[in-house]
């Protein structure tokens, strides 16, 4: 027991139950609206009054229990700026705890409102203690997969032990399952950092395979400027006006070819009609020549 009449485990665990849960002081101390430099934390912050640290520990302890009915609860009242709502929020942190303290019957510490008046001292060091390991076995029943183990560790975690080799029994498995939960988290995180560097060198190569079909195109269908478009249509123009000056050059001669053309099979010989008389001695003569050869 130290000189303050609290055993030092209590505040030295109820520190590391706050870290464990995450709790950083600075991030939480300016979300409070509070100085930084002028709170102060560690296992020793309540050993005299220190409403600030009070302000900004039950909140995220309350927080991590259950956001959703923190952010309801709380909504009219945090920060505490001013005596109003500092005494509005004392009042929902006694009845929260009272709640807590009926659920874990004689496990739990009575809860009396004067301990939030002047928050610091043994009492209130007790208090927090067990209200901060009830966060911590809440948040492991939470995230904890493995549902016998679960129990097992949660109910050897709660239960008083006199003798001292159960204490340091409990302490081991206690040590055991955070660790196991450590690595759990670790080898999610390993996963997570994996698939990341995955999908960045993918999404490299992507945008380098993007930059070589983009040169490609180019070389493909290369970038004409405005003057190279209007020297192409004024060579086309000329053309074309060629052609036209070409087109009535040719007009005369295209007369005279269609003027033939159009006499073709106008005219043939056809000797059908016609009968032939051709003179006796003409024929004699013929077939003189014809047997002689």
């Amino acid at each position: 027991m130290s000189s303050a009449g609290v055993p030092s485990f209590e505040k030295e665990h109820f520190w590391m139950y706050l870290q464990a849960l995450g709790f950083e002081p600075g991030p939480a101390t300016i979300a409070s609206g509070k100085i930084v430099s002028l709170t102060h934390f560690g296992p020793n912050m309540f050993d005299k009054l220190n409403r600030d640290a009070f302000h900004i520990v039950s909140y995220f302890l309350f927080q991590t229990l259950d956001q959703s009915l923190t952010k309801e609860l709380f909504k009219f009242c945090w920060p505490p700026f001013d005596h109003k709502r500092d005494a509005e929020y004392r009042k929902h942190c006694c009845e929260w705890l009272k709640k807590i303290s009926a659920e874990c019957g004689g496990s739990f510490p009575q809860v009396v409102g004067s301990l939030f008046m002047s928050p610091g001292g043994p009492k209130f060091v007790h208090l927090m203690y067990h209200f901060a390991k009830y966060v911590a076995i809440k948040y492991v029943k939470t995230c904890s997969k493995i549902a016998d183990s679960q129990v097992y560790f949660t109910d050897t975690f709660n239960v008083k032990q006199q003798n001292l080799h159960k204490c340091i029994a409990r302490c081991h498995i206690a040590r055991n399952r955070f660790f196991q939960i450590l690595q759990r988290q670790d080898c999610v995180t390993r996963k997570y950092q994996e698939n990341a560097q995955l999908s960045v060198k993918r999404l490299r190569e992507l945008r380098a395979e993007c930059v070589v079909l983009q040169n490609h195109l180019k070389k493909m269908e290369p970038y004409e400027d405005q003057s190279n478009l209007q020297e192409k249509v004024q060579k086309v123009r000329s053309l074309w006006a060629l052609v036209n000056e070409m087109i009535v050059f040719l007009e005369r001669e295209r007369e005279v070819v269609g003027s033939v053309l159009n006499l073709v099979n106008q005219y043939s010989l056809d000797g059908t009609d016609m009968s032939v008389s051709i003179p006796r001695l003409l024929l004699d003569t013929i077939e003189k020549q014809v047997c002689q050869v």
